[in-house]
Formats: structure tokens, C-alpha cells, sequence
């Protein structure tokens, strides 16, 4: 399932993107989005509530900086 990026959507400096938003945005598939959060290849989303994740922008703008270098921090 490929999907092109919606031309009015970006990630802002400041907030939470949900990570279906994300995966939309980066054009990753749910495996291959949880696979780079596993492996420390992608930002690791944080728990807001009970059934709420999402990722921090800020840590989303550091990876669109260096995708293929990103490390998440510890």
C-alpha cells in the first residue's frame, strides 16, 4: 500500500504526531514503522495516555535532518 504524502501536511517544531500520521507522512508500512522504533532507527513514540502513543516532533524533525544516520537516543 503506497500513499504519497499530503502536500499540506508537515510536522511543526512543537507538539505530537500520531503514529499513523507518521508512518503516512514517511511512507513507512505499521511493520516497518514498529521494526525501526525496535531497532533505534526511528524516534521511539511516547505513551500521552491509556491507548494514546505518539511522537514527539521535535525528535521527528531530527530524523527528517539525517534519516539514514538517526539514532534514538537512550
Amino acid at each position: 500500500m503506497s500513499q504519497i504524502k499530503p502536500e499540506n501536511f508537515s510536522v511543526s517544531s512543537t507538539g505530537y504526531t500520531r503514529p499513523r500520521r507518521v508512518q503516512i507522512y514517511f511512507s513507512f508500512s505499521p511493520a516497518t514503522y514498529w521494526r525501526k522504533v525496535k531497532n533505534k532507527t526511528f524516534p521511539k513514540p511516547v505513551k500521552l495516555s491509556a491507548g494514546i502513543t505518539a511522537n514527539r516532533n521535535s525528535d521527528l524533525a531530527e530524523y527528517e535532518k539525517d534519516p539514514l544516520n538517526y539514532k534514538a537516543k537512550p
